[in-house]
């Protein structure tokens, strides 16, 4: 009986130490075990109680109930649509993971103008990942060591204290901060926070298109230090690329980039304790884009950046788009690596009309590619010895081809169409494939001189 109690009792003992060690584990590694998952979705689902897909609350009931070491999904869609978010999303607890889904579009947050930085990031090393933002004015802070990757961010909004991406303390990885507004910066990183501040920046591209407007900006104020490292990225404005900022004695600032793009520099030097510091591999030849007009910063082929950026396992394994980051000789200098549009073909898969009333065509291409196949069908007759020509439009397919992956679409032939070859009408057809990449669009056609009608059994 003893020995059983004393037995009992030390299982106890064990389990409490066990429970204790568990608990402090989570505290300190903050493993994906111990945390919750909030799901969030541009309508609520469900009950709303962010516990699933299923009960997806809204993405301002995720952040308001997530807790350290929390992940919060986001699902595909647009939040803030039809009416922008006008609240404040600020996530301050520590290791939390907000995320969209990979291999589905980035979901994108609208949100409205007003007087808080809206996506505000600043709990001790956050993760915001594969999302985009808009706002006018400020759109994102990145603070508290947080990291944001595969982010794309958009400000449009005039003055020179607007920065689509502003990142006092923290990584900013894979990620395309653009600023169509006058006077101000793609992203910033700023001692105005009363504190020192470091950031680093990789692998991002920083576009600054409105008049007087920077690519990234480095300011140190108030007897703080402002150290920045920014390496494969693309900074380019139209007054200067890197600008460099200080107020000595008090405060220096310092900008050090490799392997980067970068319309032009500036700095106060020694004057104000501000430098700019190049290391290897920079260029100032000016990218090209698929269509910056329009905020598509893929690369076109000729672009110098194609390659000239320098590898690294902190380059991570994806880019913006979740390409693989090292797709030629060394990885891409930007948030993208460079993908070359597809090429494609397009045939047919028999002349004969199927069972079902529709033409079969194959598409090949030697890149993924999204595509969208039309058609047209040419009936001829003769009527009081006149020839006549009807057109009738086949409903149009899209789809995704994946790369060197042959792929069959069905286009079906509208009931007047089918009525007439069954009459004996002579009908050809015609069709064109459009197919569009992160590189750029082609196209390619196929025709059927004479349609016949499917095969009896």
């Amino acid at each position: 009986m003893t020995l059983t109690r004393r037995s009992d009792s030390g299982q106890m003992r064990t389990m409490k130490r066990l429970l204790a060690l568990a608990a402090l584990l989570c505290l300190v590694a903050a493993g994906p075990a111990c945390a919750n998952v909030l799901h969030a979705a541009p309508s609520p689902h469900g009950s709303g109680n962010c516990a699933s897909a299923s009960n997806a609350c809204t993405i301002q009931t995720a952040f308001a109930s997530a807790g350290d070491n929390d992940e919060i999904v986001l699902a595909l869609g647009t939040y803030g649509s039809p009416s922008p978010i006008s609240t404040q999303l600020a996530m301050t607890k520590a290791h939390v993971y907000i995320h969209g889904t990979h291999g589905r579009p980035r979901p994108q947050i609208e949100f409205a103008d007003n007087s808080d930085i809206p996506m505000y990031i600043a709990g001790t090393a956050d993760r915001l990942e594969f999302v985009g933002i808009h706002n006018p004015d400020v759109p994102l802070l990145l603070s508290g060591g947080s990291t944001g990757a595969q982010l794309v961010v958009r400000a449009d909004g005039a003055g020179s204290t607007n920065y689509a991406c502003q990142v006092p303390s923290g990584t900013l990885i894979d990620s395309v901060c653009w600023n169509s507004g006058d006077d101000g910066a793609a992203a910033a990183t700023i001692t105005d926070f009363g504190a020192d501040v470091s950031a680093a920046y990789r692998n991002d591209t920083l576009i600054a298109s409105g008049a007087n407007a920077m690519g990234l900006t480095t300011r140190a104020f108030g007897g703080n230090t402002a150290v920045v490292h920014a390496t494969n990225v693309i900074a380019r404005g139209t007054q200067f690329g890197f600008h460099v900022s200080g107020s000595a004695p008090s405060s220096s600032a310092d900008l050090y980039a490799d392997h980067s793009n970068y319309s032009s520099e500036f700095d106060t030097g020694a004057m104000n304790d501000a430098f700019f510091h190049p290391g290897a591999g920079n260029q100032t030849a000016p990218p090209l884009f698929v269509k910056a007009a329009a905020g598509n910063f893929h690369e076109k082929l000729g672009s110098p950046t194609i390659d000239h950026g320098v590898n690294s396992l902190a380059n991570g394994t994806t880019d913006a788009d979740d390409a693989a980051r090292v797709q030629g000789a060394a990885t891409d200098i930007g948030a993208f690596e460079f993908t070359p549009p597809p090429h494609c073909s397009l045939t047919p898969k028999s002349d004969k009309v199927s069972h079902k009333g529709a033409l079969k065509v194959v598409a090949r291409c030697d890149e993924d590619a999204s595509v969208t196949v039309h058609g047209v069908v040419k009936a001829r007759t003769t009527r009081n010895g006149k020839k006549e020509t009807k057109r009738f439009a086949l409903a149009t397919v899209t789809g995704h081809v994946a790369a060197n992956v042959r792929k069959t679409f069905s286009l079906r032939l509208p009931d007047k169409a089918l009525a007439a070859l069954a009459a004996g009408v002579k009908e050809s057809a015609r069709f064109k494939l459009t197919a569009v990449n992160a590189g750029g669009s082609t196209t390619a056609t196929a025709s059927i001189k004479r349609i016949g009608q499917a095969n009896k059994h």
